[in-house]
């Protein structure tokens, strides 16, 4: 651990022994600044530049503390970037987010669409070598889903963005990668645009907006019902009449008479419905006359609400042996129930 006041730190330059051309900006000790040969975490253009030409060593800055060397060190990484010099760095993780780069990952994995997260392992992968524990198998599939996030990672990194970047390249900066059809775990390279950060909440508040209508699972009704129902109301069916046509329980009619349901309709219809009949009195005559002919007709309840003068939905109850039974046992003893 380094405190505040350690002041050991230094940002150098690596410049091509060819020409001195910078292709590397760096901080650290003096130690890690004349480490040039092997990777060291360094990119594999800036590996390729070591194997071909060489590099020397031009340290820029010296007696700096931890937090001014990265300062540094990013600020100068952006003044030559800028500048147009071709450099090899990663990009660091700073206020813009952890780079993706294609060169850091094609010798690793391969899109596949089939794999949940997009991705396979291009060979196995071993902890230290090839002595190590084996971690990963060839053409498994590549990372696992977060359960807070819902999106599909490989160690710290996004799945998508990995994908996006070994079709397309790095995302473009202050852009990052949406999910055109709103499914986290559809990787799939059509499925994956570079936008705004703006754009993409904007979508993603769009495609959170509650389904409605049919769209909902396991609803019953459709839009055509609802305006039958409305036109039914209209002239001036009763809640009980409606529930029986469409198999719906009487509250639930009530619901859509009053605009609780499907409260889009209700309102795109724009009228309100007078209140369901009031119960009409049954007499028991009426209720034995519609029970003998339930029992010894094939009239459907509707005729049989008509020829007896009552609502069908007390037939269809009646029927089912809903409503009235005490009755039925005193005067109809001999049936069976």
């Amino acid at each position: 651990m380094t405190s505040d006041e350690d002041r050991g730190f230094c940002v150098y330059y690596h410049r091509r022994k060819d020409n001195d051309q910078i292709v590397y900006v760096g901080e650290g000790r003096r130690s890690r600044a004349l480490k040039t040969k092997g990777n060291h975490g360094r990119s594999k253009a800036y590996t390729a530049i070591v194997d071909t030409v060489g590099v020397y060593v031009d340290i820029a800055h010296t007696g700096l503390t931890k937090i001014e060397a990265e300062l540094l060190e990013e600020a100068l990484i952006l003044q030559l970037k800028s500048d147009g010099v071709p450099l090899t760095n990663k990009n660091k993780r700073t206020t813009t987010g952890k780079s993706y780069l294609k060169e850091d990952f094609e010798d690793k994995f391969y899109i596949d669409p089939s794999s949940p997260s997009g991705l396979r392992w291009k060979m196995n992968r071993y902890s230290r070598g090839t002595k190590g524990s084996l971690l990963a198998v060839k053409d498994a599939p590549v990372g696992c889903k977060s359960k807070k996030t819902g999106y599909w990672s490989y160690i710290n990194f996004s799945c998508h963005r990995i994908v996006y970047a070994l079709h397309h390249g790095e995302c473009p900066a202050g852009m990052t990668i949406d999910h055109l059809d709103g499914n986290k775990d559809n990787n799939a390279i059509w499925n994956l645009e570079a936008v705004t950060a703006g754009e993409n909440s904007r979508r993603s508040i769009i495609q959170r907006e509650p389904k409605r209508g049919s769209d909902v699972q396991g609803s019953k009704l459709t839009e055509e019902d609802v305006f039958e129902i409305y036109a039914m109301f209209k002239l001036g069916a009763s809640n009980e009449d409606v529930a029986v046509k469409f198999n719906l329980h009487s509250r639930y009619v009530s619901l859509l008479r009053h605009g609780k349901r499907w409260q889009h309709l209700y309102i795109q219809y724009g009228e309100t419905f007078p209140p369901s009949f009031q119960k009409i009195t049954v007499s028991v005559d009426q209720i034995l006359e519609a029970f003998d002919l339930i029992q010894t007709t094939t009239l459907t309840n509707k005729a049989i609400a008509e020829k007896v003068g009552i609502e069908v939905s007390n037939v269809s109850r009646l029927r089912h042996g809903k409503i009235y039974n005490r009755i039925i046992k005193r005067e109809r003893p001999n049936h069976e129930t």
